[in-house]
Formats: structure tokens, sequence, C-alpha cells
């Protein structure tokens, strides 16, 4: 091809046609600018579908990351509602020692959760990589709610830590027998005496822990149950960018 029309150019130019031979180049040099634009063209075209496999991929990541906390949050939540069944149980009859001795969760009143999302950790600085506009700003109020959550059920950890189990210590109300019983159910069952327990009952100090723990369990519920909530719309999101690609 290129010696075909270096053929045209010399038989022009030996035949002294140059009007003929400017509108030759030009028309040349339209071909190649032409050329290059395609070749462009196919190239953006290429690097696009690369971005958007790349994009895609990533993104099905972030939704593999929220399953696997969707199912950690209703765990958490399960734990979390018996604990609460358990002190409401305490505040409002703390008296009913047959109460007590039926109680088969009474453990739980030492019990903390560990709340450790792994959406956030994952992806947060990889999320500044998406050219979707919308779905970055969704992902990222997902994990401001995600970061008040974990600042509450921290609060919620401090009243178990710092006042729950230093009480339960102090007035001798742990079971350490209870450490030798291999079957966990029954540990949690065995592992606070009931009798020690009951010499609480009424005492200001009691009173204002189970106070303490009501509230911030019943905080961490709601809160966990909307972030939940806003890990089901989000998935739902992210499926809806990733099949309009």
């Amino acid at each position: 091809m290129i010696k075909f029309f270096r053929r045209i150019r010399q038989q022009l130019v030996s035949q002294n046609k140059f009007s003929k031979y400017m509108i030759y180049a030009i028309g040349e040099i339209v071909l190649v600018v032409v050329g290059i634009l395609i070749a462009l063209s196919i190239n953006n075209w290429n690097e696009g579908q690369k971005i958007k496999l790349q994009e895609k991929a990533l993104l099905n990541n972030i939704i593999e990351d929220l399953k696997s906390d969707s199912l950690e949050f209703q765990n958490t939540l399960s734990h979390l509602q018996i604990q609460l069944k358990v002190v409401d149980e305490l505040i409002t009859q703390p008296q009913n020692l047959n109460l007590m001795k039926e109680r088969k969760n009474l453990g739980y009143l030492r019990w903390s959760t560990t709340f450790s999302p792994i959406t956030k950790e994952n992806n947060l600085i990889v999320i500044s990589q998406l050219f979707n506009i919308s779905l970055r700003s969704s992902i990222q109020r997902y994990f401001r709610q995600q970061e008040n959550t974990e600042e509450i059920v921290l609060e919620y950890s401090s009243v178990i830590l710092d006042n729950v189990r230093p009480f339960l210590s102090k007035n001798g109300i742990n079971n350490t027998e209870a450490l030798n019983e291999p079957n966990i159910e029954l540990r949690t069952n065995k592992i606070l005496l009931i009798s020690k327990l009951a010499e609480q009952y009424g005492s200001t100090e009691f009173k204002q822990i189970l106070f303490e723990l009501q509230l911030k369990t019943s905080e961490s519920i709601q809160n966990i149950k909307e972030l939940s909530m806003a890990n089901e719309e989000l998935m739902l999101k992210i499926q809806e960018g990733i099949n309009s690609y």
C-alpha cells in the first residue's frame, strides 16, 4: 500500500502536476489523521473495557464483604437480644429467685460482643478508584454509618469491661469452677453464682450498672439493625450498578 501511494506521488511530481500533487498530499494527510483517530478510538475503547472489568471485579468483592458482614450483624444481634432480655428481667423482676434459677442465659450478663465488619477495612482505599461517582458516594455514606455504629458498640463494650465484669469479680459472683465445664453452653449457664448475685439485689451500684447496660445494649441493637438495613440496600444498589455495565 505504501509503495502504491509512493508511485502515485512520483508520477505527479514527474508530470509537473503540482496542484494535483497538493490535493493528493492533503488527502494522504487526512487519511493518516483518520487512521490515527481510529486507532486512538479503538485503544480508548479497549481501555474503557478494561476499566469496566476492573470496576466490576472491585464491586463484586465489596458485595462479598457486605454479605459476610450481614451474617455477622445477624449473629451479633442474636446475642445482644438475649443479653437485653436477661438485663430486662433483672431490672423488672429482681427478687424472683425461681426465675433466676430457670434462666439459661444468665452468663450473658458479662458477655460482650466483638464488632468488626470487614467491608470498610478491605475497601476504604480502593473505592477511590471507582469511576461510578454515585456508587462511590453511597459506599462512603455506608462507611460513615458503620463508623457511628462502631462508636456506639464501643461504648456498650466499655460498660461490660469497665463496670459489669469488675462488679461481678469484686462481689465474688463469678463462678470459677464453671471453667472446668467443657460444654460451652453449660459453662455459660453456670458462669455466675446466683446466690451471690441475689445478694446485690437492691444495691444502688447494681441498679446503676443494669440501667447503663440496658441503655447501651438497646442502643447497640438499634444501630446494628439500621446498619444491617443499609447493608442490604447498598448490596442492591451495587448489583444494579454492576448490571448496568
